[in-house]
């Protein structure tokens, strides 16, 4: 027996299941050891919900976003409060970034989207302002020509853009 200590907490995979042993010395009043005593647990759920936000962290970071992590099989407690907030937060960068990506593919088509009046909050707010912003100087250059075109048929050559609408960029490009 003596006063040296068993090891502790030893994986061992055993019939499909993983468990945790943990083996601890009984002592006496003399500190001397007795014997072991040997717990079990199962951490079976566990390591395979750690995979599954392992695997669903991956997956983002590989541009996969649409994989979400199935909490069903968790138990209570920190890791399932883990995977629900990877979802959550993989739901809230998600669905403005779809957003984007469909805004940006309507104006490469030659289409104005529509306003985006999804409101986003923190930072994304000044994604959603932006890409409002962008909708109305789009539709205000478009405007602007469009009154230059038909300004220009009509023979009426001193017309000029809107002067005050587009930054100062665009405007000068307008006036060449």
């Amino acid at each position: 027996h003596g006063t040296t200590p068993v090891r502790d907490d030893v994986p061992l995979a055993f019939g499909g299941r993983s468990f945790v042993v943990s083996a601890n010395p009984v002592r006496d009043a003399e500190g001397q050891v007795l014997g072991t005593v040997l717990e079990w647990t199962d951490v079976t759920e566990h390591e395979q919900a750690e995979r599954e936000v392992e695997a669903a962290i991956a997956a983002a970071v590989g541009g996969d976003l649409g994989r979400r992590i199935d909490i069903r099989g968790f138990e209570e407690g920190a890791l399932r409060n883990v995977a629900t907030g990877v979802n959550a937060l993989l739901d809230t960068l998600v669905l403005p970034l779809r957003r984007v990506m469909d805004y940006v593919d309507e104006l490469a088509r030659g289409v104005i989207p529509a306003a985006v009046n999804a409101g986003w909050a923190g930072e994304l707010s000044r994604l959603e302002a932006n890409l409002n912003r962008c909708t109305a100087a789009v539709t205000r250059l478009l405007s602007d020509t469009e009154r230059l075109v038909h300004a220009g048929v009509a023979g009426a050559l001193e017309t000029r853009a809107d002067g005050a609408a587009p930054p100062a960029e665009p405007r000068r490009r307008l006036r060449r």
